[in-house]
């Protein structure tokens, strides 16, 4: 699967994924997070795969969302 990985320079660090068109499965289509570095620093491309992995890994693939513990706790 596909992410846009944008950077935003008005919050030094921080960067806006989001799942692009392609294979099915995975994230939904235009679902993403933002990862911001406490640094401030630019991030690594190794960073980038491992922001997205971690993400993917939170989502449920059925929906293709994360989904809510069923006591509304999403820790």
């Amino acid at each position: 699967m596909t992410f846009s990985v944008v950077y935003d320079p008005s919050q030094p660090g921080t960067y806006h994924y989001t799942r692009l068109p392609g294979e099915s499965g995975g994230p939904a289509v235009g679902y993403g997070l933002s990862s911001r570095r406490s640094d401030h620093q630019r991030e690594t491309i190794a960073g980038h795969a491992d922001a997205i992995r971690d993400f993917i890994a939170m989502v449920d693939p059925v929906t293709g969302y994360i989904e809510d513990d069923d006591d509304g706790d999403t820790e």
